[in-house]
């Protein structure tokens, strides 16, 4: 049984570090297209604002989901403890 409780707030934790890891990435976004968009070798390129909007925007949509599932996670296993104990 403690395994099992042990494991749901490994779980919750893990969810709230990749929340936290894609924030941070959703941060950088800007600094990333522009890194993957250069061609080898060239000095001057044009990184589009679509590129740049994914790697801004959907790691910071995935990372709140991944939040508020970290959350719930940790409520639901809280909730489950106390009404155990």
């Amino acid at each position: 049984m403690e395994k099992a409780i042990r494991r749901i707030f490994q779980s919750s934790g893990f969810y709230f570090l990749m929340g936290l890891l894609l924030l941070i990435i959703s941060y950088n976004g800007e600094q990333i297209a522009v890194r993957i968009s250069k061609p080898i070798g060239e000095s001057s390129w044009s990184t589009s604002g679509n590129l740049i909007d994914s790697f801004t925007y959907i790691p910071l949509i995935i990372g709140i989901f991944c939040f508020i599932l970290s959350i719930i996670t940790f409520s639901l296993s809280m909730y489950h403890t106390k009404k155990k104990g």
